[in-house]
């Protein structure tokens, strides 16, 4: 599991660091997935980063693009997340992470990375 999570002022710019840095660890893994996965990141008040997860590797994208699979999370749930992945099961229930598409393909991508 990932366990650099350092705290930045300007989440933007952890979020990008930390994607860059998450494609150089789990390059290999990511290179398996069969599957395209959507992560909005809400920062602010209805401001998102979205970042998609593909056997290309985890890049940021500007637009909105609608994928099967989908998951939206606020960046303070995300960070706790990356610091412990078994979280993510007590965050669907609490609805803390919302899941659009086939929940077992994004829940088996959480246990590769």
């Amino acid at each position: 599991m990932y366990k650099s999570v350092q705290k930045y002022e300007d989440p933007r710019v952890h979020l990008k660091m930390l994607a860059h840095d998450l494609n150089h660890v789990y390059a290999d893994k990511l290179k398996t997935l069969n599957t395209q996965v959507l992560v909005r990141i809400e920062l602010d008040l209805g401001e998102y980063m979205n970042f998609l997860i593909s056997n290309e590797g985890i890049r940021e994208i500007q637009s909105d693009m609608q994928l099967e699979n989908q998951i939206s999370l606020s960046y303070k749930d995300f960070l706790r997340l990356m610091e412990n992945k078994d979280r993510i099961v007590r965050y669907l229930m609490e609805g803390r992470v919302k899941v659009k598409g086939d929940i077992k393909a994004i829940l088996d991508l959480f246990r590769k990375l």
